[in-house]
């Protein structure tokens, strides 16, 4: 029996003594391997030489090429942001949105108008309402929604702006929608060229009517064609799309009460009015803030206090911004603002990443976060810096970690071009690294 059992073990330990040889002889000196571990031999060393800075030159190329629509799977097209519309809605168990012609037509002239006469507001400087729109393109509606957003180069960037703003996502999976247009204008916005996205919600005329729940909770007046109507809107702040707060016009009832002693409230931030333009070396913000005596905005490590404005709610300043000190996944804009009484609120409006790739600025994302880009359609590429400085943190470890267990292993035997040689690969991944 003993020999029958040491027969069944024999190939495991066998594989175990291959195993333990050939780490010996990758990591450990000794006479076998001429004191030099097979991974400090000099042609390994060339070979992590070569194979480091591909992946840099790698990564630079992919910077470069990324804004370039032909190798990105997710270009911004009316049915790329149809598409993602949808897929969200799927997530959520919801059904999905109709393409309607009107609708496109609506969203596609208020982007020409919005590039046309340089503005990026649900209405436009001559007080044309987004549902206005609409009802020019024939589109009869009981409820009408609308997102907008601008400078992104990918369908996925745009959408992912969207989502993470949460008024944006609650008109992508609104039960109160049934039917979706998309409008695209490209031009120069601002200085700079860009792409204006408009997407029209709406649920027509003689459309089933939203579950009575949900009509409690909105409580929506009633509607009739060509006149006016409940519209939940969302806005962006230029350079990216900001959360803001989702308005939707209800009927209310006034009820006799009893009256009650005025208390003080906190200034009301009013995120969905911030105005964020590159400027100088840094950038311009104005936003409307209600009740406030002061403001301050701070981005990254630079503070600076607001101006009000003659109407006192208006409140601009100019923040410098080096985006050479921006963290990865680039740095908050926030906002926070005092009453008279000392009473205080804050608000972040925007995150805003120069260097994130197609120079985009991300709002109400999380930090780090990337829109998801696809080379060639199908090479998934997020986070692909990040991933390369990890390599090269783990290169530097990994190397200087045989280096040490080499000179302590056989102290009295060393290489000195051995040694040298790793040590000048350890300072070239550095020297990547910090590029």
């Amino acid at each position: 029996m003993a020999s029958t059992k040491d027969k069944r073990h024999h190939p495991v330990v066998r594989a175990a003594k291959a195993v333990h040889r050939h780490a010996k002889d990758h990591f450990i000196p000794h006479e076998g391997n001429n004191h030099i571990p097979h991974v400090l031999k000099h042609r390994v060393l060339l070979g992590y030489s070569v194979a480091l800075v591909l992946l840099k030159a790698v990564v630079i190329t992919v910077s470069l090429i990324l804004p370039s629509a032909s190798v990105l799977s997710g270009a911004i097209t009316q049915a790329n942001i149809i598409t993602l519309t949808n897929e969200a809605r799927s997530g959520q168990g919801l059904t999905p949105l109709k393409t309607n012609t009107k609708l496109t037509n609506a969203a596609a002239a208020k982007a020409a108008d919005m590039l046309e006469k340089q503005y990026f507001a649900h209405t436009s400087p001559s007080g044309t309402t987004p549902w206005a729109w609409i009802r020019q393109a024939g589109y009869a509606y009981t409820i009408s929604g609308e997102n907008l957003a601008v400078h992104y180069t990918t369908a996925e960037g745009t959408f992912a702006g969207w989502l993470a703003s949460p008024s944006h996502r609650a008109n992508i999976v609104s039960t109160k929608f049934t039917e979706t247009g998309v409008g695209i204008a490209e031009g120069v916005f601002e200085g700079h060229p860009s792409i204006v996205v408009v997407q029209m919600f709406g649920r027509p005329v003689g459309a089933k009517d939203v579950p009575a729940a949900e009509a409690e909770k909105t409580a929506p007046t009633p509607a009739k064609q060509n006149t006016t109507t409940p519209v939940v809107v969302t806005t962006s702040t230029t350079g990216a799309v900001a959360g803001v707060k989702s308005k939707t016009q209800t009927t209310t009832k006034t009820v006799a009460q009893q009256p009650a002693a005025k208390k003080s409230e906190p200034p009301a931030i009013v995120s969905d009015t911030a105005r964020i333009k590159p400027e100088g070396p840094g950038y311009s913000v104005a936003l409307t803030i209600e009740n406030a005596s002061s403001a301050m905005a701070q981005l990254g490590e630079e503070q600076v206090n607001l101006e009000s404005a003659e109407d006192g709610q208006t409140w601009r300043a100019v923040l410098a911004f080096d985006p050479r000190t921006a963290a990865p996944g680039g740095e908050k804009l926030t906002i926070t603002a005092w009453n008279a009484d000392g009473l205080n609120s804050g608000e972040t409006v925007a995150m805003i990443a120069p260097e994130a790739n197609a120079q985009e600025l991300f709002a109400f994302a999380a930090p780090n976060s990337e829109p998801s880009y696809r080379l060639f359609g199908f090479i998934p590429l997020e986070g692909l810096r990040d991933h390369a400085r990890q390599v090269y943190i783990m290169t530097m470890i990994f190397l200087a970690t045989c280096l040490l267990i080499s000179i302590l292993i056989k102290i009295h035997v060393q290489r000195p071009t051995i040694i040298l040689h790793t040590m000048v690969v350890i300072g070239l991944t550095a020297v990547l690294f910090k590029m």
